[in-house]
């Protein structure tokens, strides 16, 4: 099966053969965790590095993606398994910027302690809100219908 290999430091983009196993992509891609990014509405997307050190990388952007390693062109069928790349190449080719070298930024948001606690407060104090109110609906119904 094929794919495409997407590699910033020699930047170029080539065809390559895979079976698509995980042990196969890490090969290609020269690691061993993978993320897939910048997904096509055709179901092609980009296995990527997911484990990318805080260093200086050679990097791409591909649409508002910006990857900082290699990348796996491959596709997906309709039940989710990996197949080949329904684009050619030569669109791929035409979508890339060569970044050059760059410091790897992630762009992960995380929720401080304070406001996940604060969230978690928030979140139990309407819990018990609407038990509370339940269980006054269930007393109000009992004792209209005398209910003991």
């Amino acid at each position: 099966m094929n794919a495409y290999l997407i590699d910033p430091a020699t930047r170029t983009i080539s065809p390559v053969e895979t079976d698509f196993s995980l042990p196969s992509i890490y090969n290609l891609l020269g690691c061993s965790l993978i993320s897939s990014a910048a997904g096509q509405t055709n179901g092609d997307v980009l296995f990527v590095d997911d484990n990318v050190s805080d260093d200086e990388h050679e990097a791409f952007r591909f649409g508002t993606w910006e990857i900082y390693s290699k990348a796996l062109v491959v596709g997906t069928d309709r039940s989710g398994e990996t197949v080949s790349p329904k684009n050619p190449i030569e669109l791929y080719e035409t979508q890339i910027d060569w970044l050059g070298a760059k410091m790897f930024e992630p762009n992960v948001a995380f929720l401080s302690f304070p406001e996940s606690a604060r969230l978690e407060r928030d979140a139990e104090d309407r819990m018990a809100t609407s038990l509370q109110e339940n269980l006054d609906w269930w007393d109000a119904f009992l004792k209209r219908n005398k209910i003991d």
